[in-house]
This record gives C-alpha cells, structure tokens and sequence, in this order.
C-alpha cells in the first residue's frame, strides 16, 4: 500500500507543482478505506481532504485480479499510478476555477467539444467523445474533466484530442486567475 500511495502522490505533487493556487484549497491529506484509490471528499462543493485507499493497485501499476470490477482512470489495466493524483488534483482545480468565477468544468469540457468536435472529433457525440479519454470519463462532466489531466499526465502527446483541449482550456482559465 505504501508504494501505491507514496505513487499517487508524487502525481499530486507533480500537478500541484503545475497549479500552485489548488494547494491552498486542500486543508488535509488522509487515509479511506472507502472502495477508491484516491478520493477528493467535498462539503458545500469545497474540497475538505484528498484521501488515499490504494488497496486497488498491484506493485506493477496494474488492477489487482480481485478488483477488475473498480473503475480504473485513464488507460484502463495499464497506468502510470501517479495519474490518480492529476485526476483529484484536477477536482480540487475545478472547484478553484468555479470559486474564482472562472469557467466550471462542465463548461470547459462542453466548450473543449465544442471546438474540435468537427475538426478533431470527426463530428462524434458528446457521449463517444467522452470515451476516447476513458470509461470512467462518461460518468459526469466532473470526471470527465479529472479524466482528461489524467490522460494527458498518462499519455502526453498521444492523449486524446478532447482531453489535449480540455487540459489547454482549463489552464487558460486558471492563468486568468494568477494574473
């Protein structure tokens, strides 16, 4: 469990190295033993800890056998277990855009389809768009904005077109922000 979490949050460090602001909304790191591997809990839609459980993870990055069943983020059987802490780094962003009057996430990623839908998307639904980034990305528009950075941290350059631009539209607002 310790390289699981120590793995999870190196990510976290990494995206928050990326978006200074965001560290100032996260009050407390803990430990859950709810059925995730790592959780952002909210009250009032303020993020009140980041919370470990990484029971999920084998020491070669992969699902456990006895866990197929749990959603993993993007990249599915295979992923670089630091991308966990882009996805809820990436909650934690959302709430600091929404509470700077910034665009929500739901926003960015409508806007994101929006602009590539026909030119990157081969003019798809907003529902298959969601699945080039992940199974996990089709569940909310919150997710699917956590899933596009953990895309991105997975896969760089050969990330998803949706996620690429939703990533770029995000750090656009959050610039807007630091100015």
């Amino acid at each position: 469990m310790f390289e699981d979490t120590k793995k999870c949050s190196i990510g976290l460090l990494e995206f928050l190295d990326e978006f200074p602001l965001v560290q100032k909304l996260i009050p407390r790191i803990g430990i859950t033993r709810d059925n995730c591997i790592m959780c952002v809990q909210f009250i009032n839609e303020k993020p009140i800890e980041i919370s470990f459980g990484s029971k999920f993870i084998s020491e070669d990055g992969t699902k456990k056998e006895e866990d197929k069943n749990i959603y993993f983020h993007a990249g599915d059987e295979q992923l670089n277990a630091e991308s966990f802490g882009y996805h809820e780094g990436a909650h934690v962003l959302a709430a600091l855009l929404k509470n700077n009057g910034m665009y929500s996430d739901v926003e960015i990623c409508k806007k994101a389809y929006e602009q590539i839908r026909q030119t990157q998307l081969n003019g798809i639904s907003y529902e298959d768009a969601k699945l080039t980034i992940s199974d996990y990305a089709e569940e909310t528009d919150n997710e699917l904005f956590a899933e596009a950075f953990a895309d991105v941290y997975q896969y760089g350059e050969n990330a998803s077109p949706f996620s690429k631009k939703i990533v770029q539209l995000a750090k656009m607002e959050y610039n807007a922000i630091k100015r």
